[in-house]
């Protein structure tokens, strides 16, 4: 069975169209403050009580109940203490923990504990919070359009709870507060956000909708909006256009519930939100590894365990397969046993789509028996310029780099900031193909990323045994045209390994042992390149970036082009033990890439 995707979004043919959109969102940004004086207001919305319960959203948080209740908040991956005070005074801490704290993501924590008074603090806060409201006291942060859209799906979710028991004054407050947050999502303008950000806002005002009004017409003009934001936003296979595959589980992480919601109202589901439902939930398995966490690919600030874990065991009633290729989100799956190769065979998403878009072609990362071994490094949950850059250039993924430079190149200015939101990634054209037979599954796949500084074409096969214990790569650069010179070019292969990963270089120094958290070993070894272990680090995950190893590859390319053969395999029980070469050559087939 053979699949074939070729990707080209950001080729020189498109350039045109790049520069149109950005054209466009500048003019959006400009003209937005008079929009703002001339869009109609809306129509007053007063809520008296509450439509209809909405199950909650399901969201990545990691502040406890008891935390909260003492003062001390760990949001977006910054620790605040506030003992004493209100929370909601605290302007003095990181931009990304603002967000968070005003997103309200955290109100289950205390709505879902089993103490009384947890729910009390609850109420507390909310109370805080709408009369800083009133007061216009509250930051910046906690009035731009995807953190106001988080709050009132929070809120919304949260009502019946925050209600129940609670006096008749409080829930005049938080009524009325509902209301006035709905007329303000309502009014907000999203032609200069991001794809996310501008879904956050749609699904925000089909949420509060289906909640807050018993008027069909409102509930089925938010629903219509939404199914046509949805439909321009997924692609046919259920990927989302930033490529991201935390944001897919994102975006699930409200929809689902959602789409639930519309189902017990009694109203017709859009066919876009069921199409997208359908085909989301298959890609998200796609991307999930074998130790039941999301690949690292542009801008995940951490793996999503038990965030999807929680997703698939609520939404997902069918669980099929996941694919094999998703040739319009361009990632590939390879599966062996238990074993699991993800790779990135697309190009970089438009900054728009994506603003931590990464120069990741064929970049692979690989899991087995629950553990993580090759990782792409993520992007750091706290917020962090520096590391944040980094974590979209080739070298902080498993792929080839030839030269000095990344595959691809991120357009950095003040005015593309100002217009696109980001640098721009102008990376390059993407083909693969993939079959499946006996042996195993074969990954062909080639990107141009050097075509224009190097004259060269980078293509990698990876092929995977079936019984996951033997994974086989091979990495060419190729001239595209007849060599003029002699010109030699360095490259560099990386395969950056999980800090939970000890690495250790062999007497040799022909190859690299590995020894996994449950004590299995692998090894791995190249021909055609120099095989160094170098110092890497994991920028993803709760607890801030880890130090780590990389298994690094380091050659010379000559103007003719030039192939590295690499191979990971399994270190069984009985591979120590002798065999003669007549019966391992019967036991042994001959695989690709040999």
């Amino acid at each position: 069975m053979q699949h074939d995707i070729s990707t080209q979004p950001t080729s020189a043919a498109s350039h045109a169209v790049m520069l149109r959109m950005a054209g466009e969102r500048a003019g959006a940004r400009l003209l937005e403050p008079v929009r703002g004086v001339l869009r109609h207001r809306p129509a007053a919305v007063r809520v008296q009580r509450l439509a209809q319960h909405m199950p909650a959203p399901l969201r990545h948080v990691r502040a406890r109940a008891e935390d909260i209740c003492r003062g001390r908040w760990l949001l977006a991956g910054s620790e605040v203490y506030a003992q004493g005070e209100v929370i909601f005074d605290r302007h003095d801490t990181p931009r990304d923990w603002l967000r968070a704290l005003h997103g309200f993501d955290w109100i289950f924590t205390l709505l879902n504990g089993e103490k009384r008074l947890w729910r009390l603090m609850a109420r507390t806060l909310v109370l805080d919070w709408l009369d800083r409201l009133r007061r216009r006291t509250l930051p910046r942060q906690a009035q731009q359009a995807p953190v106001l859209a988080r709050r009132l799906v929070n809120l919304c979710a949260a009502a019946p709870l925050l209600l129940h028991g609670a006096q008749d004054t409080f829930a005049a407050r938080l009524l009325a507060g509902l209301a006035q947050q709905w007329r303000t999502v309502q009014a907000t303008p999203t032609a200069g956000l991001t794809a996310l950000d501008r879904l956050e806002v749609m699904m925000a005002r089909a949420f509060a909708a289906l909640a807050l009004s018993d008027n069909l017409q409102i509930r089925t003009q938010a629903l219509v909006a939404l199914a046509e934001e949805l439909e321009r936003q997924f692609l046919p296979d259920g990927g989302h256009v930033s490529r991201a595959p935390l944001v897919l589980l994102d975006v699930l992480g409200t929809l689902l519930p959602l789409r639930q919601t519309v189902e017990m109202a009694g109203l017709e589901v859009p066919a876009t939100m069921e199409q997208v439902a359908e085909k989301a939930l298959p890609m998200l398995r796609m991307l999930r590894h074998a130790d039941g966490s999301l690949a690292l690919f542009h801008g995940a600030r951490h793996t999503g365990r038990a965030w999807l874990a929680r997703l698939l065991e609520t939404y997902d009633t069918t669980g099929g397969a996941p694919l094999d290729l998703a040739p319009h989100a361009g990632f590939a799956r390879l599966t062996g046993g238990n074993s699991v190769l993800l790779a990135d065979v697309g190009a970089p998403p438009l900054p728009w789509h994506n603003p931590a878009g990464a120069l990741s072609p064929l970049a692979i990362e690989f899991s087995s028996a629950g553990q993580r071994i090759f990782t792409s490094c993520g992007a750091p949950l706290r917020e962090m310029p520096e590391l944040d850059e980094a974590a979209r250039m080739s070298a902080a993924h498993c792929t080839p780099v030839l030269g000095e430079g990344d595959a691809g190149k991120l357009h950095d200015s003040l005015l593309g900031r100002w217009l696109l939101g980001a640098p721009m990634a102008e990376g390059p054209c993407v083909s693969a193909r993939l079959e499946r037979a006996a042996p195993g599954m074969l990954l062909q796949a080639e990107h141009d990323g050097w075509r224009k500084t190097h004259g060269m074409m980078a293509q990698r096969r990876l092929f995977l045994a079936t019984d996951g214990a033997d994974l086989r790569g091979e990495d060419a650069f190729e001239p595209l045209q007849v060599p003029g010179g002699q010109v030699e070019l360095p490259f560099t292969i990386r395969f950056h390994l999980h800090p939970a990963v000890k690495a250790s270089m062999a007497r040799d120094g022909l190859s690299v042992m590995l020894m996994l958290p449950d004590r299995s070993g692998w090894s791995f070894s190249a021909r055609n390149a120099r095989l160094a272990l170098e110092e890497s680090i994991l920028m993803a995950g709760e607890n801030g970036p880890r130090r780590s190893t990389q298994i690094v590859l380091h050659g010379i390319c000559p103007a003719i082009g030039c192939t590295v053969n690499w191979r990971l395999k399994k270190i069984s029980a009985t591979s120590s033990r002798r065999r003669s070469p007549r019966k391992a050559s019967t036991q042994t087939p001959a695989l690709p890439l040999d």
